[in-house]
């Protein structure tokens, strides 16, 4: 049963690192849509050259903010060994509740 529980737990980090490796990327994405939505701006409507740091500045606060929130909403929606274990029973269901039934016999330790 510690078997069970030891790839439950070792799953659960694996998806939690895909999670925060997708949060990296779109925080990069975020970054680099607002410097090409600024360029744009800039094509269109010249910005002047003392203004342009504040503008970057900008740009790399929202993209920082935003880079935050995925991190965030991440930390806050990661997988819990009960939640792991209904996913994986629902797709195998031979395990007949016996994961789930390892998961709460270790959670009542």
């Amino acid at each position: 049963m510690a078997n069970f529980i030891r790839r439950l737990k070792r799953e659960s980090r694996t998806r939690l690192v895909c999670q925060y490796m997708t949060a990296l990327c779109l925080g990069f994405l975020s970054w680099s849509g607002l410097l090409i939505l600024l360029d744009l701006y800039d094509s269109y409507s010249p910005i002047q050259e003392n203004e342009i740091f504040v503008w970057v500045i900008g740009v790399l606060i929202l993209s920082l903010l935003s880079f935050g929130g995925f991190f965030i909403r991440t930390w806050l929606k990661r997988p819990s060994s009960k939640a792991l274990a209904q996913q994986v029973e629902s797709v195998h269901p031979e395990l007949r509740d016996l994961l789930n039934a390892a998961v709460e016999i270790e959670g009542k330790k």
